[in-house]
């Protein structure tokens, strides 16, 4: 499962959706990041974090709350868990519990451990927040727009910057929040990345990066996609607009979600126009 790994870093990889799990380890702490996404790796992901802990606290930190990214949750329940408030206060926690269930069911797939909605030990409230343990310092950055509960966080002394759902090379920005949350957090991924001294880029889905061009340009090239898709909606060019993902291989099942964008964007602005004429 490891698709990349330093001395202080071990991203896992899961076979399903390139979904990644990362462990950071330092002197004072092991942070864990979304465990998932079968049940073997899962175990694996346990395992290897047994092997390194020693008496160090456990901490799990969910990006957002998109059931493939919690459904960890009860395989460490020693760790203190980590996550925003919208997550904390997300009304429909049952239905990410049953997408878990289902997803196991379908596969026939059966777990260690029981399915709960992840129970926060520490809220993320704003942007800079941040959590010291020992000599290590974890900052944390709201970052809604693929979800409206989605979370950054860099480890600072190691320049590592985990953005969940966000910059991801194997997918276009998917929207189940807002394109204007969306195009903010991208503003504001490239600030972190100058102000931080990132130096290691992991997304919970496809390829970790320590190349800085890399990171960049995978802001732009999402920025350019809601700009150009936006921009095809207010010209009614929707059908023109799938040419934007379509160098994607795996084009065939992501052009369903290309189709959700086009309905979200076409939603923002809608309700633009009802504000302005208000």
């Amino acid at each position: 499962m490891i698709q990349f790994k330093t001395e202080h870093v071990t991203v896992f990889e899961s076979s399903i959706y390139n979904t990644t799990s990362t462990v950071i380890h330092t002197k004072d702490m092991i942070l864990i990041v979304d465990p998932a996404l079968l049940p073997i790796e899962v175990e694996e992901i346990r395992n290897y974090v047994h092997s390194i802990k020693k008496d160090k606290p456990i901490y799990l930190f969910f990006t957002h709350s998109d059931y493939d990214h919690i459904l960890g949750y009860n395989a460490f329940p020693d760790a203190i868990s980590i996550g925003s408030i919208e997550m904390d206060q997300r009304d429909d926690k049952d239905q990410q519990v049953d997408n878990v269930k289902n997803f196991d069911s379908q596969f026939y797939f059966q777990r260690d451990y029981e399915i709960e909605y992840p129970e926060l030990n520490l809220i993320i409230e704003k942007d800079g927040q941040e959590l010291k343990v020992g000599n290590t310092t974890i900052t944390f950055y709201k970052a809604p727009g693929h979800t409206n509960d989605g979370v950054f966080a860099i480890v600072e002394s190691l320049g590592i910057f985990i953005t969940g759902d966000h910059l991801c090379d194997v997918e276009f920005p998917f929207i189940y929040d807002q394109c204007t949350a969306y195009e903010q957090t991208l503003s504001k991924a490239k600030e972190i990345i100058n102000k931080h001294r990132i130096t290691c880029l992991i997304p919970g889905h496809g390829n970790t990066t320590t190349n800085k061009h890399e990171m960049n340009n995978r802001i732009e090239e999402s920025s350019k996609y809601l700009q150009e898709t936006k921009k095809a909606v207010l010209e009614n060019r929707e059908e023109e607009s799938y040419d934007l993902v379509k160098h994607y291989p795996l084009y065939r099942t992501m052009k369903s979600q290309h189709e959700n964008n086009l309905n979200q964007i076409k939603n923002e602005l809608e309700k633009e126009k009802i504000q302005i004429k208000a």
